[in-house]
């Protein structure tokens, strides 16, 4: 792998496309990917008979055109096939011996080749690059740890907002007991016996005065 290659790795700059028609062709290629950004090189690697191998590489000038290419053409139709379209990951964060890597582009259910490391479409019994067929329970994607990390996420959420209410109600108790506490304070039978008290300091005060 070229230096400059191996850079645009780094950067994410490149983008791998599988799945390929046998019909599309490196000028098709630069012009509908070249609309989201300037385009540095395109490889399609070409096999026997004349015909390419069904996938391509496409190295981008801005990373965030990248970016927006794949998230523009994963899984989606292009000249009659859905394609798998995914940032290309440098060779040293490769979790196997994928050629290409993938990152960006997975969804719920896709597969990984036992036999090659291609990243494969959930709804696909073999892999496209190798032909080995899919094990058995499939595999699960990085996205579907991201969405059980959103429902734990989801969860302790909630279980703050129920701690809240519960703060809430506990909050609401104390105030309706201070309340009632002085509602006792206020009572008109308090009042009485304060006036009452109030009359008998009042008569010793008097009785004092006369004695005097």
């Amino acid at each position: 792998m070229s230096s400059a290659s191996a850079l645009a790795d780094e950067q994410g700059r490149k983008v791998f496309l599988g799945g390929l028609s046998y019909d599309a062709t490196e000028e098709d290629l630069r012009a509908d990917f070249g609309k989201f950004g300037p385009l540095d090189d395109v490889q399609l690697p070409m096999g026997d008979g004349g015909k390419h191998k069904g996938f391509a590489f496409l190295t981008y000038r801005d990373a965030e055109d990248a970016q927006y290419a794949v998230k523009k053409h994963h899984q989606q139709p292009y000249l009659g096939r859905e394609i798998s379209a995914k940032i290309v990951v440098p060779r040293n964060e490769r979790g196997g011996g994928d050629s290409f890597g993938g990152r960006g582009g997975e969804r719920p259910g896709d597969w990984t080749c036992p036999s090659c490391s291609a990243s494969v479409f959930g709804s696909k019994s073999a892999c496209f690059k190798c032909g080995e067929p899919k094990p058995s329970g499939g595999g699960r994607g990085r996205r579907d740890d991201r969405d059980r990390r959103d429902d734990y996420d989801d969860r302790r959420r909630g279980d703050d907002r129920r701690r809240d209410r519960r703060d809430d109600y506990d909050d609401r108790r104390r105030d309706d007991y201070d309340d009632r506490r002085r509602d006792r304070r206020d009572d008109p039978d308090d009042r009485r016996r304060d006036d009452y008290d109030d009359r008998r300091r009042d008569r010793r005060d008097d009785d004092r005065r006369r004695r005097d």
